[in-house]
């Protein structure tokens, strides 16, 4: 069987986790799988040819663009043109659309629908695009994939799909994501934080994340318990979202805010495995694996409420509602305050950490695959 995916970026706010989430599943699905040959689509040209497994090939579309006519041209035009062109079997869509003119069999894999919520944080042109095709990209596809029981449900909501055609595909802890030793912990803060503790956000800067709701959070914090804790923000900011470090610097606790731009996976690995508990307050998440990557880690997490986020942690975390700031302070100081409890938190995520494989999910989707080609 040729087995054409689809590993382009979303034309949603793009997302780290999301492209993690694609690579993770996708590496373990063609390695698993020797007798089959995979097809890599993607919008740009892959760099590492030589570090492809034997039976896959990369295929570069050419540029997705910056608007929906250059977009609706990559789905419609481009993408049927490789399918001919390497005779694929089968389309795996991992970044929410399809080509509603390709006849083969397809899979669309579903991991945000922020647009909908929160349209005022995308480009109008995007939000045009996304309302208008995506209810036509999941009655084209064959089965969709929901990267959570959280987009499962929104998917129902939103889209009237029945149940019974979605799959859900959790995520998983990165191998890079280890416990830190005392003395790695020591070193980190001292080279991070001037050795002190510090409260850590890890994932990319954009208007959903919510960050500035985090600093005003984090005032709160360093008012009321008089603590030398920083806060340690670690990612990439998205192109076009300058506010954030603007605002920043007129922020009053800013000598105690450590921004770190252009992490890698390494750093970002040993960065989290020395904080002294992981905060995510955005203000939607489909996906949960920096959850999962932080539990591994053995650091405890606060995370928003009402999202992928709370399903996975269950009763490993402290949920805030993300739009109000004092609640989220209140958690930050719950778990400053109570070190007990802060240790049983550390012991839940451990469980769930070690519940969460990605050779899991690389299975299901395995069997959508096959169950799509009848």
């Amino acid at each position: 069987m040729r087995i054409a995916i689809n590993i382009s970026r979303a034309v949603s706010i793009t997302d780290t986790q999301q492209d993690n989430f694609t690579a993770e599943i996708v590496n373990r699905v063609i390695s698993n799988h020797p007798e089959h040959e995979f097809i890599l689509v993607s919008d740009i040209e892959l760099t590492d040819r030589n570090e492809l497994p034997k039976n896959s090939i990369s295929v570069y579309a050419g540029s997705k663009g910056k608007n929906p006519i250059t977009w609706k041209w990559w789905y419609e035009v481009r993408i049927p043109s490789v399918l001919k062109k390497n005779k694929a079997d089968i389309l795996v869509n991992c970044d929410g659309c399809c080509s509603l003119r390709s006849n083969i069999p397809q899979l669309i894999i579903v991991s945000d629908l922020s647009f909908i919520s929160f349209p005022a944080l995308f480009k109008k042109s995007r939000v045009r695009f996304l309302k208008k095709n995506t209810v036509k990209f999941l009655k084209k596809s064959t089965s969709v994939i929901a990267s959570s029981d959280f987009i499962k449900n929104e998917l129902i909501k939103n889209y009237k799909i029945a149940a019974q055609k979605i799959n859900v595909m959790h995520g998983g802890a990165n191998e890079n994501f280890k416990p830190a030793d005392d003395s790695a912990k020591r070193l980190t803060k001292e080279k991070l934080a001037d050795g002190k503790e510090y409260f850590l956000y890890a994932g990319d800067i954009n208007p959903v994340k919510n960050l500035t709701s985090l600093l005003k959070a984090f005032s709160i914090f360093k008012k009321t318990q008089q603590s030398s804790m920083k806060l340690v923000i670690a990612g990439n900011v998205a192109l076009g979202y300058t506010s954030f470090a603007e605002k920043l610097k007129e922020y009053k606790y800013r000598n105690d805010v450590v921004m770190k731009n252009n992490v890698t996976e390494n750093e970002t690995a040993e960065i989290l495995g020395a904080a002294y508990a992981f905060i995510n307050p955005s203000l939607y998440e489909g996906i949960e694996t920096s959850v999962l990557d932080a539990m591994h880690c053995h650091v405890p997490v606060i995370v928003s409420s009402g999202s992928a986020m709370q399903e996975i942690a269950s009763d490993a975390a402290l949920f805030a509602d993300p739009e109000n700031i004092p609640d989220l302070a209140a958690q930050m100081m719950t778990i400053y305050k109570d070190e007990t409890f802060r240790t049983n938190l550390i012991e839940k995520g451990k469980l769930i950490a070690a519940k969460n494989k990605w050779d899991t999910s690389a299975e299901l989707l395995w069997h959508s695959i096959e169950n799509a080609m009848g």
